[in-house]
């Protein structure tokens, strides 16, 4: 109750900084919020009364996006990509690290071993 013993200037500041808060998640909230409930009307609910909630509720729009879109074959070439890019990331750096810091050519990977303890021991 900390919040009580505080001063009013303090007490009406709080309140408004939290309505403006509550504000600001409503009107960020809503667009997504109608997007789902229009997900479940029909075309004809959607341009009749487009702010309306659905009268029957029809999961046959998201049967007909998920065999006419491919959602399933585009959702797995998403995780292609995604784990390609997360394994490129960790491997490509250990190169540049290694074969970037080097005033000779290195020509073995031994040698590049032996570089890298010789400066990491010199430094």
């Amino acid at each position: 109750m900390r919040f009580f013993r505080k001063s009013w200037k303090y007490q009406v500041t709080t309140v408004i900084k939290y309505l403006f808060l509550i504000l600001v998640a409503i009107v960020s909230l809503y667009p997504f919020i109608w997007v789902l409930i229009s997900s479940f009307k029909d075309n004809n609910s959607i341009f009749g009364d487009p702010f309306g909630l659905p009268v029957k509720i029809a999961f046959e729009n998201y049967k007909e996006v998920w065999a006419g879109a491919d959602v399933g074959r585009n959702f797995l070439n998403s995780m292609i990509v995604l784990y390609s890019y997360q394994g490129m990331e960790k491997y490509i750096p250990f190169h540049i690290f290694f074969f970037g810091n080097y005033d000779s050519n290195p020509c073995t990977f031994d040698s590049v071993c032996a570089d890298f303890q010789k400066n990491r021991i010199n430094r």
